[in-house]
C-alpha cells in the first residue's frame, strides 16, 4: 500500500485557497491548478485523474444539476478492510496528514474520534474533510451551501461530519 501525504497536503492547500463557485465550470481551473485531468464527465458527476502517487489516482466529483456538492480525493491505495496491516497503515497516514493539515489550517472546526476518525476544517468558500475509512484515506472538498442544507436536517447533521455521507470505493 502507498500513501501520498505530501501530494495530498498540496491538494488540500490548493483546494482551500481555490476560488470556488461550486459549478461545473470550476473543474477546468481546479484541474489546471493541480495538474489533473477530467477523465469522465456525466450530468451528476465527474471523474478526475490526479497526480497523487498511489494506485487509484482518482477524484470523484458529486453534484446535481450544475452544482458541485463535493469532490472526494483518494490519498492512499485501497486495502482490505479487515486486514490489521491495512488498518494500521491508513491510521498512520491519517495521523501524519492530519498533523500537517493542523499545522497549515489550525485546529479542525469539527472532528470525530474512533475507528473511522474524521476532521473537518470549515472555511468561507469550502469545507475540507479528512476521513479514515479504515481501508482507505481520503480528502473531501465540500460545498458549504450543500453542507448547510444537510446540517439543517438533524439526522444528517448527527450522522455525517461535514454533511456528506461516506463513500465506498
Amino acid at each position: 500500500m502507498r500513501a501520498d501525504i505530501g501530494g495530498a497536503f498540496e491538494v488540500a492547500r490548493v483546494g482551500v485557497g481555490f476560488g470556488w463557485t461550486w459549478v461545473d465550470a470550476d473543474l477546468g481551473p481546479l484541474t489546471e491548478a493541480l495538474g489533473w485531468q477530467i477523465t469522465e464527465s456525466r450530468p451528476l458527476s465527474a471523474t478526475l485523474a490526479t497526480t497523487l502517487q498511489i494506485d487509484n489516482q482518482a477524484a470523484l466529483v458529486t453534484g446535481g444539476g450544475d452544482e458541485i456538492k463535493w469532490i472526494t480525493v483518494c490519498v492512499t491505495d485501497a486495502g482490505e478492510e479487515d486486514d490489521p496491516e491495512t488498518v494500521e497503515f491508513v491510521a498512520d497516514a491519517f495521523t501524519e496528514l492530519s498533523n500537517r493539515l493542523i499545522d497549515q489550517f489550525g485546529a479542525p472546526t469539527t472532528s470525530r474520534r474512533g475507528s473511522e476518525p474524521e476532521m473537518c476544517w470549515e472555511r468561507p468558500g469550502v469545507s475540507l474533510e479528512l476521513s479514515n475509512a479504515t481501508d482507505i484515506l481520503f480528502l473531501r472538498f465540500v460545498n458549504p451551501q450543500y453542507q448547510a442544507r444537510m446540517n439543517a436536517i438533524p439526522a444528517m447533521r448527527d450522522e455525517y461530519l461535514c454533511g456528506v455521507c461516506r463513500l465506498s470505493w
